[in-house]
């Protein structure tokens, strides 16, 4: 069998980029060029300077996706950079190591200096997130238990019949939506059924694989926790050059090959696979220097 893979050797950094390219050069050639469409746009909100004190710009009725109303002009800093780092009792705090790190390669944001210097631009060194400090309690007041049970108990992602409703609303966007003026969403349309096999792959209703697939991961530290009435579910999808055969038919050895090399890259670490003939997928992933029967991939150094 003739397959495709992630890269020639696991273990040379330039063969992995080489495939790589071949891997998106093969995407981007199913991938027609988007017809250009000429967007309506609402006129910008005025300027925001640090000492700006006016009430923002009144929103229109319908704030559809082609309109630009820029209320936030420093959205890029979260709440969570607000936190006040210095409690009642005068301790000092520092949440902010939780993303403001020495970086590793291939990210060179490299920022740890931000942990101890509150280094914003000057408008944004008020907090434009007015939202949090609304005082819901009388709204809150309203709403009984049976209908927060209700709401709990209640799907927004899958009607009744068991499809997802964006998708089904995507399918024939609403014109407020469509930038391209030609009935079609040319956007990301949500697919993965949360459904998984015991192998973590997310399964169409009609059993076949989505291509989606649940990873352990880390928590990032923060507010968003179960506890909190938060949670997250996290899976990772290569692109369909890496999931199938050189001729285009899906292949799960091939997609779970690639998997555990992208994981062997990002942990850095060794990664257990379960056991695959090498010559299949013509690449040598222990690294012992020949083509056998292999159970795990080396990471990249």
């Amino acid at each position: 069998m003739t397959c495709r893979v992630l890269w020639v050797s696991i273990l040379v950094s330039a063969a992995l980029a080489a495939a790589f390219v071949l891997g998106l050069q093969r995407q981007a050639s199913r991938v027609s060029t988007a017809r250009l469409a000429a967007a309506r746009y609402a006129e910008p909100a005025p300027s925001v300077s640090a000492s700006d004190e006016h009430p923002p710009p009144r929103l229109p009725p319908v704030l559809a996706l082609k309109q630009i109303y820029t209320l936030n002009q420093t959205a890029f800093i979260p709440p969570q950079c607000y936190t006040n780092t210095i409690d009642d009792a005068g301790t000092a705090h520092n949440p902010c190591y939780t993303c403001h790190v020495e970086s590793r390669a291939p990210n060179y944001i490299n920022d740890p200096d931000v942990q101890l210097e509150y280094a914003f631009v000057p408008r944004a060194r008020k907090n434009p997130w007015a939202n949090l400090f609304v005082d819901w309690s009388s709204e809150i007041a309203t709403v009984g238990d049976a209908a927060i049970l209700s709401y709990v108990h209640t799907s927004n992602y899958f009607d009744v019949a068991g499809r997802i409703i964006l998708a089904e609303k995507l399918a024939r966007p609403p014109r407020t939506w469509d930038h391209g003026d030609d009935g079609r969403w040319e956007g990301f349309i949500p697919d993965a059924y949360f459904r998984f096999d015991a192998a973590g792959f997310d399964l169409r209703p009609d059993g076949t694989r989505t291509g989606w697939r649940a990873y352990a991961y880390h928590p990032l530290p923060g507010t968003f926790w179960p506890t909190n009435g938060s949670f997250g579910d996290v899976l990772v999808r290569l692109p369909a050059a890496f999931r199938e055969r050189s001729d285009g038919k899906p292949d799960d050895l091939i997609y779970e090959v690639n998997l555990a090399i992208v994981e062997a890259l990002v942990t850095r670490q060794t990664v257990l696979i379960e056991p695959v003939d090498e010559r299949l997928v013509d690449v040598d992933l222990d690294g012992d220097g020949r083509l056998g029967r292999s159970e795990r991939g080396e990471g990249a150094t």
